[in-house]
């Protein structure tokens, strides 16, 4: 089966929210509206439950692609592949994404983007007539394991223009990795470009950064990444030592962290 159509590119600016005043932090940028001279408009919250497959070999892994699962609240799964993440001059990430509703349509299209990314090659389309309508079983039945979840409260603005156009959406993350035996806590705040440019938006980043400070990290890292590192930790049994007693990530793990993730 030939590649798809190349799908948008992903660019986001995401930071990692540092503790003892994680909450305090978090709770500033949510009550927010506006960051500099441009509206924010309150989105609705979400809970997503995100499960992220692989091959048994941890193939998709090694070469930087995600495979994933997300539920929100009671809709559909969403079926999402992301590229390798690639860091731009003025700090923002960008991979090629895509995502769309769990359908047999859907996978078909998803799996042959993987393969044109250098993933596994895409099953001929006999075999995904005849998987089932659930998507983890259909995905199981095609040799992709579960090898990560988690779960996030997301509460989310949107950055709007003067003119009131769409920028960027902000999104301000608590997440729960499941790490061995053990849930770890993270906070982040990533801001979407959705419409807007890197100029556009530029403005508004420096103004959630004075908002922030000194609260903040920038954290060219993807969940992903730093999921399977913690997983990596917690079978080492260095995990212990980068959580404080509520089981989140400490101030003082970032940095090494960081520098293991590559950056």
């Amino acid at each position: 089966m030939g590649p798809v159509n190349p799908p948008p590119i992903e660019t986001e600016y995401c930071w990692v929210v540092l503790p003892p005043d994680t909450r305090s932090t978090l709770d500033a940028v949510a009550s927010a509206t506006r960051l500099g001279a441009l509206h924010l408009e309150p989105l609705p919250p979400v809970d997503i439950d995100d499960t992220i497959l692989d091959r048994p070999d941890g193939a998709l892994g090694a070469l930087g692609l995600t495979l994933r699962l997300r539920i929100e609240g009671g809709a559909p799964a969403l079926l999402t592949i992301k590229g390798p993440t690639r860091l731009t001059a003025d700090g923002a990430t960008t991979r090629a994404e895509l995502e769309r509703p769990f359908s047999k349509p859907a996978l078909i299209a998803a799996l042959a983007f993987l393969e044109g990314l250098g993933g596994p090659p895409t099953p001929a389309l006999d075999a995904i007539g005849e998987l089932g309508s659930e998507p983890r079983a259909a995905l199981a039945q095609l040799g992709f394991i579960e090898v990560q979840r988690r779960r996030n409260l997301r509460r989310r603005s949107m950055l709007l223009g003067p003119d009131g156009s769409r920028l960027a959406e902000l999104a301000i993350d608590e997440v729960r990795f499941r790490a061995g035996e053990r849930e770890v806590g993270h906070a982040e705040l990533e801001l979407e470009l959705v419409g807007g440019t890197p100029d556009q938006a530029a403005p508004a980043i420096a103004a959630l950064e004075e908002l922030a400070r000194p609260h903040l990290r920038a954290w060219p890292h993807s969940k992903t990444a730093l999921a399977r590192l913690l997983a990596d930790a917690a079978r080492d049994g260095r995990l212990a030592g980068w959580l404080d007693p509520g089981g989140h990530l400490t101030a003082s793990a970032y940095p090494e962290l960081s520098a293991l993730l590559g950056a």
